[in-house]
């Protein structure tokens, strides 16, 4: 069998069309599910996957912000130093969220984790990206 370029086109217009229906029919589904109590519909069951999202893309955020900074610098040790800060703010923060306590201070160690974690792997990326680089220049 022989594929024309007519077939190719039509295959991709026809995924580029239902992909993101697909994925538009999944979100409706995640977003209509509806809990119901003795008043009536809970809403509040999807509120726990919203503030996830949110601690991720918080991380992802801070992961790009991290390298973009370090970017900035030539040395290896400055750069290995904005991470390490990073680090450092997060450990103190999340002591604090201890003495802030309640909602506000799980909110707040929350975002410490976050900044934690992104940290972790902005130090790894910068890390490797210099292995590759230096090994690749000699």
């Amino acid at each position: 069998m022989q594929t024309s370029k007519y077939h190719i086109k039509s295959y991709l217009k026809t995924h580029q069309i239902i992909i993101p229906i697909r994925v538009y029919i999944f979100y409706v589904i995640i977003y209509s599910r509806k809990s119901y109590s003795a008043n009536g519909p809970d809403y509040s069951a999807m509120k726990g996957v919203d503030y996830v999202l949110s601690i991720v893309a918080l991380t992802v955020i801070s992961i790009v912000v991290i390298l973009l900074i370090s970017l900035i610098f030539k040395d290896i040790g400055k750069k290995i130093l904005l991470p390490l800060a990073v680090i450092l703010i997060s450990i103190v923060l999340f002591f604090i969220s201890f003495i802030v306590g309640g909602w506000e201070g799980m909110g707040l160690s929350a975002i410490s984790l976050s900044l934690f974690l992104a940290s972790i792997i902005a130090f790894i990326a910068i890390v490797l990206f210099y292995k590759i680089t230096s090994e690749t220049l000699r």
